[in-house]
């Protein structure tokens, strides 16, 4: 199996200390999303020639690429968009240690990915940090709907799937599609309320 890694920033091999010290901090319904304690650095994975084909991943990783520009220029600029590093294409398994930082994410908060066994051959989530501070709550909120202004103005960009697990955009000049309808797993989950709104967004845009 093929995994391209997405880094923002990056674990230096002189310093292999590093990888103690890594965790997993979320996912997505096709990706995995590290981090390092000791640093500001998040490592998003995404398997290919899976439930990703390689094409599905050069597009988001032209939409990265594109929201870090958003931090050059005098108007119309935003930092609050996660700033990417380095992209690499990897082949062959996942090390023992990525495993065991999936694993004791698992334990603790539960996972809809599959094991990372199967594809052998900045912070967390907002859902799980929210503040108890209101100002901070306030910032939140802000940062974040000047940073899609900032986007939605350069880059006509908009976002089909805000939600407090998932602040950030893939978008590039042209828009990208991807035909969701087409996925059937994705309407017929359960147990989670937001398969639900799956279901009832689908009805609503037909």
């Amino acid at each position: 199996m093929k995994i391209v890694v997405i880094l923002i920033g990056v674990i230096p091999r002189s310093q292999r200390c590093r990888v103690k010290s890594v965790i997993k901090i979320g996912e997505g319904t096709f990706s995995e999303v590290f981090a390092c304690r000791q640093e500001n650095v998040a490592i998003k994975l995404f398997p290919i020639e899976g439930s990703k084909n390689a094409m599905e991943v050069i597009s988001d990783v032209i939409a990265s690429r594109e929201v870090t520009r958003l931090t050059r220029g005098t108007l119309d600029k935003t930092e609050n968009f996660a700033q990417l590093k380095r992209v690499s294409l990897l082949h062959g398994k996942l090390p023992a240690y990525l495993i065991k930082a999936w694993e004791h994410f698992r334990r603790l908060k539960g996972s809809e990915n599959d094991h990372p066994s199967k594809h052998q051959n900045s912070t967390g989530p907002l859902e799980f940090q929210m503040p108890s501070c209101p100002v901070a709550r306030l910032s939140i909120f802000t940062q974040t709907a000047l940073a899609l202004a900032v986007a939605e103005r350069r880059l006509r960009f908009e976002h089909r799937d805000l939600h407090w697990g998932n602040l950030l955009i893939d978008y590039v000049n042209k828009p990208l599609f991807l035909d969701l309808s087409k996925d059937q797993e994705l309407f017929s989950g359960d147990g989670d309320p937001q398969f639900e709104i799956y279901r009832r967004m689908r009805q609503e845009v037909g």
